[in-house]
């Protein structure tokens, strides 16, 4: 903007027998303009608490931290810092907190301090979920989730470096999540802190063909009492939600005689308040002229598929391109067990290769 032209508005008040002229010096911005832009009620520089100053063009208020918002956004029955111990300040975004489940897990690495090298994962997905860490295709690490699905992962004892982290979960059910990946910049004597992580919900089909108007049972595990969307076919309309339970349990009836005869897919995602999971992993289905119920409840098993998504694509292939010709490959990224990961690997993995 290269010049700030001012509108002056006059009014006048009659007071006795005086007159006085109230002028008003209107600017071109939002936080000038005499207008209540974002509806707040507050009008302007210094009135509007979004506006830094006259020049300011935007009068929408910065977004208030979780841990300053008066709200209980975890339903712990505390409130903002410091009453609830998920807040490390009052500009903390998230009121999480990691509390280890009664049993079982492995606490992640714990005791990891501040002047070490190392790496911390936070976030919400179903509750006691057995999640695994991979370091370039390697699982180094296991935790098991809260009865809140919440989750603390860490690892210390890092050199510094580039990482490629997976993160995947396994429900009650033996169903395994889509994967989750992180390419995390670790420094030295810093612990880098990765939060706000919403894990893609699992999910299940009780029939891989369905006849056209019957129901196709959808259903699997998600962070506790959110609502799962459900898309077909990449659209970005759903075509139905559910609701987890406190478990995380989630089902819905799909009715299919809107959907198409032929091959499709679907997926599901979570959301409870402002959190959205990632999208869970793809399935495929067709309608046609019966039903042919599921048989296999696990298709997972290629000896290919170094990240256990169960896929066979780039993620793969990424991380078997780290380890070419490296001492120390971990077993299941040396496809063919020769001892070298090279040319032969990447042929095995052509052949498994799903996308």
């Amino acid at each position: 903007m290269c010049c700030w032209f001012y509108t002056v508005h006059a009014q006048t008040l009659q007071e006795s027998s005086d007159e006085m002229l109230i002028v008003t010096i209107l600017g071109d911005t939002a936080c000038s303009d005499g207008v209540d832009n974002d509806g707040d009620t507050f009008i302007d520089f210094p009135n509007d608490p979004g506006c830094g100053s006259y020049t300011d063009d935007d009068e929408n208020d910065a977004p208030i931290p979780q841990c300053s918002d008066g709200i209980d956004n975890d339903s712990d029955g505390l409130i903002d810092y410091p009453n609830d111990t998920g807040c490390d300040d009052a500009n903390d975004d998230n009121e999480y907190v990691y509390s280890p489940p009664p049993s079982g897990g492995s606490g992640g690495s714990g005791g990891s301090s501040p002047d070490k090298t190392a790496v911390r994962f936070r976030g919400l997905t179903f509750p006691e979920a057995e999640l695994s860490l991979l370091k370039s295709g390697q699982v180094i690490e296991t935790d098991t989730a809260n009865s809140l699905g919440e989750f603390d992962l860490r690892l210390s004892d890092l050199a510094e470096g580039q990482y490629n982290f997976v993160i995947f979960g396994i429900d009650s059910e033996e169903l395994r999540s889509e994967t989750s990946a992180f390419n995390v910049s670790i420094e030295e004597d810093v612990t880098t802190s990765v939060t706000g992580i919403y894990m893609p919900p699992t999910i299940r089909l009780d029939k891989i063909q369905v006849k056209n108007g019957n129901i196709l049972t959808v259903d699997g595990y998600a962070m506790p009492y959110a609502e799962v969307y459900l898309y077909v076919d990449g659209d970005i309309d759903t075509v139905g939600v559910a609701t987890s339970s406190a478990a995380g349990k989630w089902l819905y009836e799909l009715n299919t005689g809107s959907i198409g005869y032929g091959d499709h897919t679907i997926r599901a995602q979570a959301v409870k308040g402002s959190f959205e999971s990632m999208l869970s992993n793809s399935l495929s289905f067709k309608i046609g002229l019966s039903d042919i119920f599921q048989t296999v409840t696990d298709s997972c098993g290629s000896v290919a598929d170094v990240n256990y998504d169960c896929r066979v694509n780039l993620i793969d292939f990424s991380i078997v391109a780290f380890w070419y010709k490296k001492d120390g490959a971990p077993s299941n990224v040396d496809i063919n067990n020769d001892g070298v990961v090279d040319i032969k690997d990447f042929s095995i993995m052509a052949y498994h290769w799903t996308g």
